[in-house]
């Protein structure tokens, strides 16, 4: 667990880090007013199934959104839009 990535810029502040299990990816763009927040389970990232072919095994990786808790995984927002991408 910790802080992996921490980057302030003029016209953006991201900042990734690890904490139970969970990776997350928070993105402050100033220029658009956007916010992107980032919540993904280990067992995600541990579901990557990458063959010789450098090809991911969508099936493999679908598979682990069943024992997934609900929740958030993705949202964005900005002046000109929400997006939320969740699990039920």
């Amino acid at each position: 667990d910790g802080e992996f990535v921490k980057v302030e810029a003029e016209d953006a502040r991201v900042r990734v880090s690890k904490s139970g299990g969970t990776l997350y990816v928070h993105v402050e763009e100033n220029d658009d007013n956007a916010i992107v927040d980032v919540s993904l389970p280990m067992a995600v990232i541990d579901g990557l199934d990458i063959d010789e072919n450098n090809q991911i095994d969508i099936a493999a990786l679908l598979s682990t959104f069943d024992h997934l808790p609900n929740g958030d995984l993705v949202t964005v927002t900005s002046d000109e839009a929400t997006v939320r991408v969740w699990v039920e």
